[in-house]
């Protein structure tokens, strides 16, 4: 049997599916969840891995050249529904076990974490990213985390350490100082430079397979897509730069792409509060 790139997305989706199956089975056996447990909501798995299902079908059944590149879609989201089903903390006094998305179990003591700090905010709050030991990890913002940071306060309380929030917004401190006029902008933004990257890399990916269409199509409609997904990629990438860089005096444009809290400039002074007195 000839080894081709179909063939190759072609195992890697159906190993991503059965591991999310029985991923998913495994969950709903174990259906108890300890006082000291965090992980995703149930529910999250199966939709995930329903979408990935569906997105990996064109690489199965079609023979269409162009359906291989599905495999963008659903190979992510394939590896989305093993970390909803297998991602968990559990934790005691001194430390915790992680549980990666391939179920592998690993024990850090508390004094391993290298740094914690919320990303984005979201209807739930925020997402945690967590450093430790060599291994980063997120934390998305349904595991409702704020109990696993609690417990890792109360160890640096007992250590006598500074919280971790506040060490985490002296770094910010430290660290925005030290950046450009555009950089400081992007630390402004929930999620500034991870957006920014990923407009980046998905107008690569789109670009590419637009070129690809328009280079080895040879129907026409695929030239009009092709040049219309160009037009997109120059367009969201140019359009976030210029609302990154006007943030200020047009901060509505930042809003097309970004809901989160934008942080006040810290080098700028505030306003003077109002004080309003009772009229004699």
């Amino acid at each position: 049997m000839k080894l081709t790139v179909r063939l190759i997305i072609w195992a890697v989706e159906l190993l991503m599916t059965v591991g999310g199956a029985v991923s998913i089975v495994l969950r709903r056996k174990n259906k108890t969840v300890g006082k000291f447990t965090v992980e995703t909501p149930r529910g999250f798995d199966i939709f995930f891995f329903v979408a990935g299902v569906l997105f990996s079908l064109p690489t199965f059944l079609s023979r269409d050249p162009m359906a291989p590149l599905f495999c963008f879609l659903s190979l992510p989201v394939l590896y989305a529904a093993l970390l909803a089903a297998n991602q968990r903390i559990r934790w005691d006094t001194e430390g915790f076990w992680y549980r990666t998305a391939f179920r592998r179990e690993i024990r850090y003591d508390f004094a391993d974490v290298r740094r914690m700090r919320p990303v984005g905010t979201g209807h739930a709050g925020s997402d945690l990213f967590v450093n430790v030991d060599g291994r980063r990890f997120l934390l998305d913002e349904y595991t409702f985390w704020q109990r696993f940071a609690g417990a890792y306060n109360d160890w640096r309380t007992r250590n006598q350490l500074p919280a971790w929030d506040q060490e985490q917004r002296d770094r910010f401190l430290e660290k925005y100082r030290r950046h450009g006029f555009f950089r400081k902008k992007l630390d402004r933004i929930p999620l500034g430079r991870f957006m920014l990257w990923l407009l980046l890399i998905f107008c690569m990916l789109l670009g590419t397979a637009a070129v690809y269409g328009i280079v080895t199509a040879k129907q026409p409609i695929y030239d009009v897509y092709g040049a219309v997904a160009l037009a997109v990629c120059v367009y969201l990438p140019g359009g976030y730069l210029y609302a990154v860089a006007h943030l200020d005096d047009k901060p509505r444009l930042i809003r097309r792409y970004v809901t989160g809290k934008i942080l006040p400039d810290p080098d700028r002074p505030r306003p003077a509060k109002r004080v309003y007195r009772k009229k004699k």
